[in-house]
């Protein structure tokens, strides 16, 4: 309506101004005819005529030129008010559906169809609409895919990663950091006040302590992290680094290396301590010669084991998990060779299996079952030790049992640690290296089953390890 209103009165003064212009022209022309050949006879009948008028003649004559001017207005009216209606529509019209699409695109409308007017000016501003918003949505896309891109990354951090603005406010964060937390997050929520956890809220309280750049090693739900706090412009980023496995590696390997300098460091000290008292003494009688002799055999032999026993530990530990067994063990074997190993030992031993075969590697098998049963000879008082072998479905079942003395309670788990024995060997000639349990454990892990021990009706012990069937290789793999 503004737009008719204005283009009407610019419109409307021009063209009553060309109306009485050309009325003006047109009287000029009547002027010019009396002037012309016979002028002076109309003029003479016109001043006859004009004394002859009667006042009502004026009168009429008066009324007349009114409504010939009022008419004259009228028709100016009218053409401006046509023109003005005419140029209105072709303006906005166009206008209207360019209002309508910017509306739509500031509503994230991606479906916008740009329309070709008549008009040449606005076809060209359309056009310009076009261009501007081809451009922004190019870089509205490209954006959105660096935005998808982060977020991906983000996904995938084994990091958690929080960010806030200057009022501690959540602006964003990823699954990680709400697995660290054991928290969840609210967008837009100071991150205080989202979570209703103490040890949380104390965690975050003291990485939030400090108004500048920092890192602090902390510690929530027995786990450890290296925070990192960075102050941007208007933001503050938090990084957690969950450093728990690396703080148990560093501590398990300081207590490794202590174990293991002090097992090799007992036997290297007998050989050592013997080896020079012969030196040291040419005339040693041949009854201490043999004695010191022999001492030296046992301690080499017990440091070649305890080197055999780390070294077969990790191996077993560097083992791959998509390890297979493509044939099962012939039992008969394996017993059988068990069976001549332990011949002649003071305390008998008993096999017995209800099966001719299990899906174990034979490497494994051995090592496992005679840790078990070594073991059983160097800490048992018992004069039979019994093993027993079952299988049913994927699951095979190794049973080694003693008559005791039973092993306490509070040592069942530790049993199974590196360097870890209960009490010394009844026997010195068959002291163990404290690994072989543990290697045992490792074997068992392998199979994803267990090693667990029990309390047997005779008092003693009973070792069962459990060993779930490994899948067989596929053609694919053998073939790669």
């Amino acid at each position: 309506m503004r737009l008719f209103v204005s283009i009407f009165f610019t419109i409307f003064v021009p063209v009553t101004l060309v109306l009485m212009l050309t009325l003006h022209y047109s009287g000029r022309l009547a002027e010019d005819a009396l002037t012309a050949p016979h002028a002076h006879e109309l003029r003479g009948k016109s001043e006859i005529l004009s004394e002859n008028l009667t006042e009502t003649e004026a009168s009429e004559h008066n009324r007349r030129t009114l409504d010939y001017n009022f008419r004259l207005i009228l028709l100016s009216v009218a053409t401006s008010g046509l023109i003005s209606f005419l140029l209105a529509g072709r303006i906005s019209v166009p206008m209207r559906k360019l209002a309508q699409i910017a509306d739509r695109i500031e509503a994230g409308d991606k479906n916008i169809n740009f329309p070709v007017f008549g008009d040449k000016t606005m076809s060209k501003v359309s056009d310009i609409f076009h261009r501007m918003y081809s451009s922004m949505t190019k870089k509205q896309n490209e954006l959105e895919n660096e935005r998808h891109k982060l977020q991906h990354v983000f996904t995938i951090l084994n990091e958690g990663i929080i960010l806030l603005d200057t009022s501690y406010r959540i602006k964003h964060f990823n699954r990680k950091a709400v697995e660290h937390l054991g928290a969840e997050l609210t967008l837009g929520r100071n991150i205080v006040d989202s979570v209703n956890n103490m040890d949380v809220i104390s965690f975050i309280s003291r990485i939030l302590e400090k108004t500048e750049d920092s890192i602090h090693h902390l510690e929530l739900r027995q786990k450890m992290f290296d925070v990192h706090v960075r102050y941007l412009d208007n933001e503050i980023l938090i990084v957690l680094y969950n450093i728990t496995e690396r703080t148990q590696y560093e501590d398990f390997k300081t207590e490794l290396i202590g174990n293991i300098t002090h097992e090799l460091k007992t036997p290297l000290a007998m050989i050592m301590g013997y080896a020079e008292t012969l030196l040291g003494n040419t005339s040693v009688d041949k009854k201490n010669l043999e004695k010191f002799l022999t001492i030296i055999h046992s301690n080499s032999k017990r440091l070649n084991n305890i080197i055999n026993d780390i070294l077969e530990l990790h191996r077993l530990e560097h083992i791959p998990d998509g390890f297979s067994v493509d044939e099962p063990l012939q039992l008969d074997s394996a017993l059988a060779e068990i069976e001549e190993r332990y011949e002649g030992f003071e305390i008998k031993t008993v096999l017995n299996a209800d099966c001719t075969e299990v899906p174990v590697l034979r490497e494994h098998f051995m090592t496992l079952l005679t840790n078990l049963t070594d073991n059983a000879h160097k800490y048992s008082s018992s004069k039979v030790i019994e093993i027993n072998v079952s299988r049913k479905d994927d699951e095979t079942v190794i049973r080694v049992s003693d008559e005791g003395p039973a092993i306490p309670d509070e040592e069942k788990e530790r049993i199974f640690e590196r360097f870890y024995t209960v009490n010394k060997s009844k026997n010195r000639n068959l002291t163990g290296t404290g690994l072989g349990l543990s290697i045992v454990k490792h074997i068992t892990g392998l199979y994803d089953g267990s090693i667990t021990l029990e309390k047997n009706k005779k008092g003693g012990n009973t070792f069962v390890a459990t060993l779930f069937e490994r899948p067989a290789r596929t053609i694919e793999e053998e073939e790669a």
